[in-house]
């Protein structure tokens, strides 16, 4: 990330990891590129766990259980551009 902050579309990360949690790694990694998109992928979601992910910039939080159908959805809508 640090050789090369614009040659990543998509940073998808999980939230439980150990030594950093996937919140510390989205703060670090939008401190290097702010216009990355991040999204956090966890078993377990809750509200302070969405609000955590938010304050940081992260995009969207992922349930990392969901079916693979719906994964590829959420990741296919963070890399495409907005319709505007």
């Amino acid at each position: 990330m640090r050789a090369n902050p614009q040659g990543f579309d998509l940073l998808l990360t999980d939230y439980n990891m150990p030594g950093m949690s996937g919140i510390d790694v989205a703060r670090e990694v939008l401190a290097i590129n702010p216009r990355l998109t991040v999204a956090v992928a966890s078993g377990y979601i809750n509200e302070e766990l969405e609000q955590k992910a938010a304050a940081v910039g992260v995009r969207e939080v992922v349930f990392k259980t969901d079916a693979i159908e719906s994964f590829c959805d959420v990741v296919q809508r963070l890399v495409q551009p907005s319709a505007a």
